[in-house]
């Protein structure tokens, strides 16, 4: 089968490539060794809470990085990946955030100290 790297569109600076330490087989699609993001804008942070983002929750990492990613990785693939290729997407996404907040001089550790985002609530 072929190996896909990246589909055709062309890279902008508001776009970084992250290889996957676990290539994946896509039906249709080959193999794929790596997936590029694009910065996240507004509408794609739609019903992510902000709070989960700075706080580094993969739940809220992995929800932007599924609408920010090509080639486009069908759901059921994207929500199979494993743990590996998982920390290498939510790292490259973290980043967006951190490189976001660096820019406009905030400090997410000051800015998370203290608030308890809901999905960091114990559940008993």
């Amino acid at each position: 089968m072929a190996e896909t790297k990246t589909d055709t569109a062309a890279p902008d600076d508001d776009t970084r490539t992250v290889a996957l330490p676990r290539p994946v087989e896509v039906a249709g699609m080959g193999r794929i060794t790596e997936l590029r993001l694009r910065e996240p804008v507004a509408r794609d942070l739609y019903g992510v809470s902000l709070l989960d983002l700075a706080n580094s929750q993969v739940g809220a990492l992995m929800a932007i990085g599924a609408r920010v990613h090509t080639p486009r990785l069908p759901p059921d693939v994207w929500g199979a990946l494993d743990l590996a290729n998982t920390l290498a997407i939510t790292g490259v996404v973290g980043g967006f955030f951190a490189d976001a907040a660096g820019t406009m001089g905030l400090d997410l550790d000051a800015l998370t100290a203290g608030a308890e985002s809901p999905s960091s609530r114990s559940r008993t």
